[in-house]
Formats: C-alpha cells, sequence, structure tokens
C-alpha cells in the first residue's frame, strides 16, 4: 500500500478492487440553508426536488452541483409525491402550526403554483395520499373511507364505501384507470376511475394486507400482507401461485423492478 511499485501488492490490490462495485460521488456534497427530510428525483430525471427543514422545496439540477429555484407553500410542508408520467405535476400535504387541519395541493413543478383549489379531504386519523401517474387524480383517505378526486379542479368526485376495518394503502394502475385498496381487515380490492366502480370483489387473504402494488403493465396486483406477497391477476383478481412468505409475522411492502419479471418484498423486521 505504501509503495505502489511492489509487484506483489500492485496486482492484488487492483484484482480486489475490480470485483467490487463503489458507488463514488459526482459533485461536493452541496450545503443548503436547512436540514433535508426528503429528496426525490423528477420522474424524467433531469432535476432533484429536496423538502428542506424549512418547509421549502430547493429544487436542484441533476448532478446535485446548484440550486435552480425554490418553492414555497402557504403553510407546513408535511411531504410530497410526484405523479410517476408526468414531470410537470405533484401534489405537498400541507399542515397548519397546530397540526389540526392537513390538506392536498396539486402543483406545478417548474413554478410551484396550485393548480387546483385545496383539496381538502376530512381526514381524522390516517393521512393516505396516492397520485395518478399521469397526475390527472388524488387519491385521499384517513383509513375510514377514501376518496378520488380531479386533481385539475379539485373536485370531489366519488367516497368509497366504509372498508368495515380501516384502509391501510391506495394505489393506481399504471394507465390511472384502476386504483386498488388494501384493507387491514384482510382483503383488497380494485375500483375504477373516477366513478369508483368495484371491477373486483373484496380479495380475501388470510392474514391482514398492508400494502398494494401494480406491476408496470398493469397486469398483475401485488398484496403486501403480515405474512408474505399474494399475487392476483388485476383483472379478475385471482390468486396468482402461492403466497411468497416472509420469515417473520411482520408488515411486507412488495415492488416490482421495471421490467415487471420480478418482485422485491420487504418488511419491518429488517428483510
Amino acid at each position: 500500500r505504501t509503495d505502489a511499485s511492489n509487484p506483489v501488492a500492485a496486482p492484488r490490490i487492483l484484482s480486489a478492487l475490480s470485483s467490487r462495485s463503489f458507488l463514488l460521488p459526482e459533485s461536493a456534497p452541496l450545503q443548503l440553508p436547512a436540514g433535508v427530510w426528503w429528496v426525490q428525483y423528477t420522474p424524467d430525471g433531469n432535476e432533484i426536488f429536496v423538502h428542506c427543514a424549512d418547509s421549502r422545496i430547493r429544487v436542484l439540477d441533476a448532478g446535485g452541483e446548484h440550486v435552480l429555484r425554490e418553492l414555497s407553500f402557504p403553510e407546513k410542508l408535511s411531504w410530497f409525491l410526484f405523479a410517476s408520467q408526468n414531470p410537470r405535476r405533484f401534489v405537498v400535504v400541507i399542515r397548519n402550526a397546530a397540526a389540526t387541519d392537513y390538506y392536498v395541493l396539486v402543483c406545478d413543478a417548474k413554478t410551484g403554483k396550485t393548480i387546483s383549489p385545496p383539496i381538502r379531504p376530512n381526514w381524522e386519523g390516517r393521512h393516505l395520499v396516492a397520485l395518478s401517474p399521469d397526475g390527472r387524480w388524488v387519491a385521499t383517505s384517513d383509513g375510514k373511507t377514501a376518496q378520488i378526486w380531479d386533481a385539475d379542479t379539485g373536485e370531489l368526485r366519488v367516497t368509497l364505501p366504509p372498508p368495515g376495518d380501516f384502509y391501510s394503502f391506495l394505489a393506481f394502475s399504471p394507465d390511472s384507470t384502476r386504483l386498488a385498496t388494501s384493507v387491514y381487515g384482510r382483503f383488497s380490492r380494485i375500483w375504477s376511475v373516477p366513478d369508483g366502480r368495484p371491477l373486483t370483489d373484496e380479495l380475501q387473504e388470510d392474514v391482514n394486507c398492508n400494502v398494494v402494488s401494480f406491476s408496470p403493465d398493469g397486469r398483475i396486483l401485488a398484496v403486501g400482507t403480515n405474512s408474505g406477497v399474494q399475487l392476483r391477476d388485476a383483472t379478475t383478481g385471482k390468486r396468482l401461485g402461492p403466497l411468497l412468505p416472509t420469515d417473520d409475522w411482520s408488515i411486507t411492502v412488495p415492488t416490482f423492478t421495471p421490467d415487471g419479471k420480478r418482485v422485491i418484498e420487504f418488511s419491518l423486521d429488517q428483510k
């Protein structure tokens, strides 16, 4: 290591390094005026949105070297998410200083200006939000009920019926025409967007349902339960093979690879 010309050590070090992958920074760390809570690339990969502790979003260039602009909001920013197929649109969840009022704003990604009036769900407990991939629809739930809203106008289009237990997750299909919901009381369901017409019966599982996810082509629904992932036909709801189990009883989150050929499951038991 101290002698680069060493004919024995140098080849060994080079061989060891070349058999491993290293993440190397493309730029020096960028110092921001406030702490960072959350970072996300825009869907087109051209910009980085940084949620800072001062409730502003600082937009960086793709290399993370420069702040391009700052987006500010009327009250405290809780979190944000993008429309996966529409880099021009994202939603933010805002709360007041007393944390007694939460609402959703649909915003323009370039200016931060709101596109529609504030969406104010009747949130009493949980705060679930999903934005359709095309940015046209917003789904919300407090667990007791779920709603589909028009992102252009802020109009409430439909309220889904109470599930008996509570809604635990919302997910739009890649073509933005369906909404999947999971209910902690051991079932999931798929609904038509925006009219909220049920497209499947209640898809019963043997244990609690926590998370749902569509495959990239929209043909498969993955249901994350407390004991593993169940794959289902996203049209008929029929099970596609046995449960993909986890080792321990825990909340399981399924994620598809971009080509849809594999599903990754991770859980809160650190596996």
